[in-house]
């Protein structure tokens, strides 16, 4: 094997790859690698989602999927994402996702997504996020659609 050869072959097993994961794994594996990667996307979602214990349910009973995002062998991401139902059709939202190295895996994790949603039939893939995520996503055609604002201090 050449040194090219080798070269691409290490690139290869390190290109991210996206896992659909069956929720009866997903039980098997919540605790010791999923957990930490929901409540990292949580707490930086200050109190504006379920908790942690409402999403595992939710992908328990098939509401919701998890969606490893891997590097070589290496967990690096997970998402949660569901169908929502919209005014014009329905599309595959992106509830929660954490991890780390997203310059990395973002442009193959939405090429996957709108894979996905052709799949399910979706007319588009939708998300919620922190205002950062705005900038972020415009580079890959996402367009804010509604503004949620809150007032705080209340209790």
């Amino acid at each position: 094997m050449s040194k090219s050869e080798a070269m691409t072959t290490e690139q290869d097993f390190y290109a991210p790859n996206i896992r659909l994961i069956h929720p009866e794994i997903v039980a098997g594996r919540w605790q010791d690698d999923y957990a930490e990667f929901v409540q990292q996307a949580l707490d930086k979602a200050s109190g504006t989602f379920e908790d942690i214990e409402a999403l595992y349910d939710m992908v328990q009973m098939d509401q919701a999927w998890v969606l490893e995002i891997c590097t070589g062998q290496d967990l690096v991401a997970l998402a949660i994402v569901e169908l929502s139902d919209c005014p014009d059709g329905q599309v595959l939202h992106v509830h929660t996702l954490g991890g780390e190295g997203m310059d990395f895996w973002l442009e193959i994790f939405i090429e996957y997504l709108q894979e996905m949603a052709k799949g399910l039939n979706c007319i588009g893939v939708t998300c919620t996020g922190r205002m950062g995520w705005q900038r972020v996503l415009k580079k890959h055609g996402f367009i804010p659609q509604y503004v949620n604002m809150r007032l705080g201090g209340l209790g």
